[in-house]
């Protein structure tokens, strides 16, 4: 599926990471437990250099990878190539979706969430998603869709910066035990668009270790 930018562009972004007050510096993955369980789900995610948490709640852990020079700044200021993380989110028309139409049904839900911003930046005043695909696919048992996803964002007011290009990964999946909830886990990464800078084999594969720890839990 291919949506026309002019559709989606968005004005004004907020991002979560500015709400995480709490935190003067990201967190250092390799200090937290690396087995993170929250509502609904379950996963293990990147101890090594390079990853830090931002967000962790019941219904959403997020890590960003940065660079640990600007790692040590707020999280605004942070220097930050990608993003990992997993959500619950309600699973609102989706509960009743059958499964042949579910990734389907998917399409519809992420374009209309994903007109937003990317969860970790705020520098944007301009976004489009001009790309979005899904795929059926089972995990655990469970219903879900796979998906690619391209978002682009001007980096500021000023016409001549340089557009960004955020390339989205993931996963929805309907939990097993609960219809009306939705389990999401994701990969974004940020590169400037005419000049696409993609994740090293050794990030991939933390994250592809990670997608596959997941698992579906029952409320705590």
């Amino acid at each position: 599926m291919h949506i026309s930018a002019k559709f989606l562009l968005v004005a004004g972004m907020a991002s979560t990471i500015l709400g995480c007050a709490s935190y003067r510096a990201l967190k250092p993955a390799e200090t937290m437990d690396g087995r993170i369980d929250g509502q609904g789900f379950a996963a293990s995610f990147p101890q090594t250099t390079g990853w830090y948490i931002v967000r962790s709640t019941h219904d959403e852990i997020v890590f960003l990878k940065a660079s640990e020079e600007t790692a040590q700044r707020s999280p605004a200021d942070a220097v930050i190539t990608a993003s990992l993380g997993v959500r619950t989110l309600p699973a609102e028309e989706l509960a009743r979706q059958s499964d042949s139409d579910f990734a389907a049904g998917v399409e519809r839900f992420l374009a209309k969430r994903m007109g937003g911003p990317p969860a970790f930046y705020a520098g944007s005043s301009l976004l489009a998603l001009v790309q979005l695909d899904t795929e059926p696919h089972r995990f655990h048992d469970a219903v879900c869709a796979k998906y690619e996803a391209l978002q682009i964002a001007r980096n500021g007011a000023q016409l001549r910066e340089p557009e960004l290009a955020f390339s989205d990964h993931g996963i929805v999946c309907r939990h097993p035990d609960d219809p009306g909830r939705l389990i999401q886990m994701f990969f974004n990464e940020r590169s400037v668009r005419v000049m696409p800078r993609f994740a090293s084999p050794a990030t991939w594969d933390e994250v592809t270790k990670a997608f596959e720890s997941l698992r579906f839990t029952p409320d705590r």
